[in-house]
């Protein structure tokens, strides 16, 4: 299953939390333009590479325990980042 963000659609201005735990997640795309997300848990999933969310700057926390992460890289716009749990 690869996530993706829903571009345009009204959900995409108001949405602030997304848990998506165990759902076979493995590729995170679409999520650019969530600039409200502040909560994202998307741990026990398959996501091996960390990207997409270059502008999810209100970002505070993010989950990604239990998946495939091998390297960690775009998290420098994350300014607003309080938890990060690998």
């Amino acid at each position: 299953m690869i996530l993706y963000g829903w571009i345009g659609s009204p959900l995409s201005q108001v949405l602030n939390k997304l848990i998506l735990i165990r759902q076979g997640i493995i590729q995170i795309e679409g999520l650019d333009n969530q600039t409200t997300l502040t909560h994202l848990w998307l741990n026990e999933n398959g996501i091996a590479e960390i990207q997409g969310f270059d502008n999810c700057v209100m970002l505070k926390e993010l989950f990604l325990n239990c998946n495939k992460i091998t390297r960690i890289t775009g998290l420098e716009k994350m300014v607003s980042l309080e938890v990060l749990y690998l």
